[in-house]
């Protein structure tokens, strides 16, 4: 069903210092900067190896990331998105299962790049946040 990790987001309230850490003191190395598709964070991509990391710093206050932050007191760990050669596909397999998608979130769902993503409903996976994303762009957006 899944390949490999495709990134790990992790959640921060400073991304240089959070930027800092994972670059000097384990190694990363810079991938990209862009802003969430969603509109509510900034988000910068480290590599290690051949997993991305996804730093983000939420600015919406009314986001469930926001929240999660504040709930921590800080950084912390937001989702594994594990990596699939057909999205649509492994959507279709979990509609068929009646797995729910977080809201929002389901079959159809693309990134600014063009990836197609989703996102498991949480009380679906105990609670942990998990993504599903494409390997390669799924449609071209124009970007």
């Amino acid at each position: 069903m899944f390949k490999k990790i495709h990134h790990i987001g992790l959640i921060t309230d400073d991304m240089e210092r959070t930027k800092k850490l994972f670059m000097e003191k384990l190694g990363c190395e810079p991938n990209r900067v862009q802003v969430a598709d969603t509109g509510w964070a900034h988000a910068t991509f480290l590599r290690m190896g051949d997993v991305e990391i996804e730093i983000m710093q939420p600015y919406d206050p009314e986001n469930h990331y926001t929240k999660m932050l504040e709930k921590n007191g800080g950084p912390c760990f937001s989702h594994i998105a594990f990596s699939t050669e057909d999205t649509g596909k492994i959507g279709e397999e979990f509609q068929n299962k009646d797995v729910k998608f977080m809201e929002g979130f389901g079959p159809g769902t693309y990134t600014p790049r063009g990836y197609e993503i989703l996102f498991l409903d949480p009380s679906e996976t105990e609670e942990m946040v998990i993504q599903i994303a494409s390997d390669v762009p799924a449609k071209d957006l124009g970007y």
